[in-house]
């Protein structure tokens, strides 16, 4: 037997067990419903799920101004990936070193080394 979202949630208010199985997904959900479905294990369909990203609040953060820009206070962040060899993915755990953090300190500094060498400067 089915069960429709809004008596499946309101059954996990109640703290009653539903399983996935028994939901039908027929409208739009809140996102703050969502939460309690994940919260019991529950996946909504991407589909359904109301962001509602108009009614995010914005006044505590500051405006990006032109100076952040050109002072090179925004970065961005590229997704990357690097193999790390067991021993040492092991030491950078045990040591608690941001391998993140530490390339991209490596590669800035490289960098900074790189361009300041004569443009036919073996490398």
């Amino acid at each position: 037997m089915k069960i429709n979202q809004k008596k499946a949630l309101d059954l996990l208010k109640n703290k009653e067990p539903v399983n996935q199985n028994e939901i039908e997904f027929d409208e739009i959900i809140n996102i703050h419903d969502v939460i309690t479905f994940n919260k019991n294990g529950i996946v909504i369909p991407e589909n359904l799920v109301d962001y509602d990203d108009d009614n995010i609040d914005c006044t505590d953060i500051p405006e990006i101004t032109i100076d952040d820009i050109s002072s090179g206070r925004l970065t961005r962040v590229l997704p990357a990936q690097i193999k790390i060899d067991t021993e040492t993915e092991n030491w950078l755990k045990k040591s608690n070193i941001n391998y993140n953090e530490l390339l991209s300190n490596l590669l800035k500094n490289f960098y900074q080394s790189i361009k300041t060498l004569p443009n036919k400067a073996a490398i």
